[in-house]
This record gives C-alpha cells, structure tokens and sequence, in this order.
C-alpha cells in the first residue's frame, strides 16, 4: 500500500494481494486521518462478498471468486480516533469476466494487480456512527 496526501485529497494505491478495507483502514492509520469520505475506486479485485440490506441489519451476502474489474467505489470510512479503530460502511460496483455488472455492500475484496482510491479525510470528532436498531445498522451521526 502506497499514499500520498494533498491538501484535499489522499490517493491509496494498493498492491497484488492486499485486503481493499483493511488496506484503507491502514491508510487511515498511518496518515493519522480519523474519518474520511471515499471519493472513487477502481482497479481489479477477487475473492469479493458484497451483500443487499434485507432490513433489521440481515444481508443477502454473494461472493465471487473473480477476477472482476472495480468499476467504482464509495462510501465513508469513520474512526474513533486518529488511530482507528474504523467503521467503513463501503458499496462497490464490479464488472465479471462477462461485463455483467455485480455490486452491493462491501463486505471484502482482496486486490488483483492493483486498485486505485481517492479519499476525502476527515478529521472532526463529530463525524461518529451511532446504533439505528429499528433498520440493524450504524448510522452516520453528528
């Protein structure tokens, strides 16, 4: 995994092998970023499991051996402190050997070759996630 920070922007560049979320959320950690908005993502991927909220927090989960394209990605990563630990709530959009497209909540993906994410940090303690029990997921919270 490799970044490089501008004023705005984190670029992640990560390699062969490497798990997508956690190489986000070392990312993250090494850059001393708390939160942090996922602008784009795209690159190649397998060993995927994405899901569909079916409601009270149950997911409909698939999984996918790959290799898929990363068509795009997006999401917002939030930490209970510069150091983590993270909660990513992430989507992802994949394209199969045939072009079919395939996508949903991100639960993981494993990098094949390289991807490439655009991130917006953000350092503010006000960005938290607090428990929404009627729908069984973390909701953004500020």
């Amino acid at each position: 995994m490799k970044q490089l920070s501008t004023a705005m922007h984190m670029i992640v560049r990560l390699h062969d092998g490497d798990k997508l979320v956690a190489g986000l959320e070392q990312a993250l950690r090494e850059s001393y970023t708390r939160s942090a908005v996922v602008v784009c993502g795209i690159g190649a991927v397998k060993d995927i499991e994405v899901g569909t909220n079916m409601g009270a927090g149950e997911y409909n989960k698939h999984k996918f051996a790959g290799p898929a394209s990363l068509v795009s990605l997006s999401g917002v990563i939030t930490g209970d402190s510069s150091s983590g630990p993270y909660r990513p709530h992430l989507h992802m959009m994949f394209a199969d050997s045939d072009s079919k497209a395939w996508g949903g909540h991100l639960f993981a993906a494993t990098v094949l070759g390289a991807a490439e994410v655009t991130l917006l940090p953000i350092n503010d303690s006000r960005l938290t996630r607090k428990r929404d029990d009627k729908h069984g997921i973390e909701a953004l919270d500020f």
